[in-house]
C-alpha cells in the first residue's frame, strides 16, 4: 500500500512539472511568433522574407509538438 501512495505522489509531481514546462515554453513561443509575424508584415524587404517565414514555420512546429505533449499529458492524466 505504501509503495502505491509513493508512486502516486511521484506521478502527480511529474504531471505538475510537465504542465509547468509546457506553460513556460508556450508563452514565449507565442510572443516570438507574433513578433515575427509583425516583422514579416511591416518589413519592406530589409530582412529576408525567407528567413522570417522559416522562423515562423519552426515556431509553429514547436507549438504543434507542445500541443501533442499536452494531449499525451492529458491522456495519461485521465488514466491516473
Amino acid at each position: 500500500m505504501m509503495y502505491g501512495t509513493i508512486g502516486e505522489n511521484k506521478y502527480a509531481i511529474f504531471r505538475e512539472i510537465i504542465s509547468s514546462v509546457i506553460h513556460d515554453l508556450k508563452n514565449p513561443l507565442s510572443a516570438i511568433t507574433l513578433g515575427l509575424e509583425f516583422i514579416e508584415m511591416s518589413d519592406k524587404g530589409k530582412i529576408s522574407q525567407q528567413a522570417i517565414s522559416g522562423a515562423i514555420t519552426s515556431a509553429a512546429r514547436i507549438d504543434q509538438l507542445l500541443d501533442a505533449l499536452i494531449g499525451e499529458h492529458r491522456s495519461i492524466g485521465s488514466h491516473a
